[in-house]
């Protein structure tokens, strides 16, 4: 009895280990995978935090662009709103308003005298200034 209990208790050890055996084999071949599979998220995660980097910068500069393209349009809406009240201007002064440059000169040729007399005494008045120095 002790012999077969011996030798049932090798048996069931040899089986054991033959399990264990078998169960590290498994552990093994299925570590691989998960190692393979590891290192490839990390790399696709690299890509990925790449790939943000790329995409805030595009961000940046497609707002910029975006803000470019408003401040843009803005003046070129100002210059042609500008472009029509000076042709509004024109076409009203000279409905309304015909004589408008004949009375600029006519007023000109009024105070001609005055302006020129003005003129004289300031250069008039900057010559003893410098005398005085």
């Amino acid at each position: 009895m002790k012999k077969s209990n011996s030798t049932e208790l090798t048996h069931h050890f040899i089986e054991t280990r033959n399990m264990l055996a078998q169960a590290e084999e498994q552990i093994n071949s299925v570590a691989t995978p998960i190692i393979n599979t590891s290192q490839q998220f990390q790399k696709t995660s690299q890509i990925y935090s790449g790939q943000k980097s790329t995409l805030q910068k595009s961000d940046f500069f497609l707002s910029r662009l975006t803000k470019q393209h408003n401040y843009s349009i803005a003046i070129v809406y100002g210059s042609f709103f500008f472009f029509l009240m000076v042709v509004g201007f024109i076409v009203l002064r000279r409905l309304f308003y015909r004589n408008f440059y004949s009375d600029i000169s006519q007023l000109i040729r009024q105070n001609i005298q005055y302006i020129f007399q003005n003129i004289s005494y300031i250069f008039s008045y900057g010559q003893k200034v410098q005398q005085d120095l």
